[in-house]
């Protein structure tokens, strides 16, 4: 509803103010007046005793009325109605002889918004009028405005909500086979995160275990990671070697960023499988940080062989890596997020091995392991997300 159609509600038992105020708005032709003679009758006609249990607009969008009155006088209908949620933004303009009333804080905090004195002149009661009526109109198009955003708000944290629960999901459970063990955690940066561990057994004898990180992080990443999960478990099968795998990988990456037509996506990937049979890793590393392979001399191997991160050219040069493992070999594969998390702190990656050797000795699960790193992380705060997975090719699976 504009200015112009606005209803105004002017109360005040004396019938020669109500005519020269009447005779004001109707030479204006700019507003609807309905006119009521004592604050009981404005009362009764606002329905203020039912105002808590009424639904939809108030019947008027201002009110004028007179200080003294019989009854309730001005001042003490203003604060009945202030009371009234349904009417407490209704703005109130006081009709008053007095000019010591303007400035009582009593009169302020009971709704009135302005003061007319008597004798009234029509130019200062328009202008007053219009300006209130027109700054109220802005004051709902912002409260409008302002419902739409926590309502899109509140649509949006559900939706995140649901996502989240999907989002962790899709990660598998920790995994016992045998001789192996293999562990995750994962820690996104804000509701949602870019990173992404899987693994599966392929076959009697062979495992794939995969680390990505989407380059960024929020909820694109995090709906393109989602996406790389739903079609891992196929790949996996179909490609036995890890040149393979990254190269398939690397095309279901180029094949979504030429889907897109404003800004295009890589992520880098440590892929590798596991012959539990002849006890031999082969692993390709494309753009991940070096994924620490502890021997059982506690000894560290970094595995760097691969190749650039996947998404970015169709055709590159993919190399592979092929290691030996024996029982008691460890290894931790981890997000670049690590970095910068224990960059903050001044600490090296040596930092969070020693995580590893020293529980790894000491014969408790991976889970035990793992859960002692991620108290340590939680306490420095990131700009990144965090994900690690741990590999234990041992038979030792006991709990502290």
């Amino acid at each position: 509803m504009g200015v112009e159609s606005s209803k105004i509600l002017l109360v005040d038992d004396c019938e020669v103010n109500n005519k020269i105020l009447y005779n004001i708005f109707k030479q204006s032709s700019l507003w609807e007046i309905i006119v009521k003679k004592s604050a009981e009758e404005a009362l009764d006609y606002l329905e203020v005793d039912q105002c808590e249990e009424l639904e939809g607009q108030p019947p008027i969008d201002l009110i004028i009325t007179d200080m003294m009155m019989p009854g309730l006088n001005g001042l003490e209908f203003a604060k009945k109605l202030n009371k009234c949620k349904r009417y407490h933004q209704i703005p109130i303009i006081m009709l008053t002889a007095s000019s010591d009333m303007v400035y009582s804080q009593e009169v302020f905090n009971s709704g009135i918004v302005d003061f007319i004195l008597k004798p009234v002149k029509k130019d200062i009661l328009l202008t007053k009028i219009y300006g209130i009526l027109k700054l109220r109109e802005k004051f709902n198009e912002l409260y409008k405005k302002e419902q739409l955003l926590s309502s899109t708000y509140h649509k949006v944290v559900d939706d995140l909500k649901v996502a989240i629960k999907l989002q962790r999901q899709i990660l598998p459970n920790d995994f016992t086979d045998e001789n192996l063990t293999i562990n995750g955690i994962y820690m996104p940066y804000e509701f949602l995160g870019g990173d992404l561990y899987y693994w599966q057994k392929i076959d009697k004898n062979c495992y794939g275990v995969i680390l990505l990180d989407v380059m960024g992080h929020g909820t694109a990443t995090s709906l393109i990671c989602m996406y790389i999960r739903s079609v891992l478990p196929e790949l996996m099968r179909e490609n036995k070697e890890p040149t393979a795998l990254i190269q398939a990988l690397n095309q279901v990456v180029i094949d979504f960023n030429n889907q897109l037509t404003v800004d295009s996506y890589h992520c880098t990937a440590f892929y590798m499988m596991i012959d539990s049979l002849s006890m031999k890793i082969k692993y390709v590393n494309a753009g991940n940080p070096y994924v620490a392979y502890i021997n059982k001399n506690q000894d560290i191997q970094w595995l760097e062989r691969g190749c650039l991160p996947l998404g970015i050219f169709d055709d590159f040069k993919i190399e592979y890596g092929q290691e030996n493992y024996s029982e008691d070999t460890q290894i931790l594969l981890y997000s670049d997020g690590i970095y910068e998390l224990l960059n903050q702190k001044s600490l090296s990656l040596e930092y969070m091995i020693n995580y590893v050797r020293l529980y790894g000795n000491m014969d408790v699960a991976g889970t035990i392991m793992l859960d002692k790193l991620y108290r340590l992380i939680e306490q420095i705060p990131r700009n990144d997300d965090v994900s690690l997975v741990y590999i234990d090719f041992s038979a030792k699976h006991k709990t502290l």
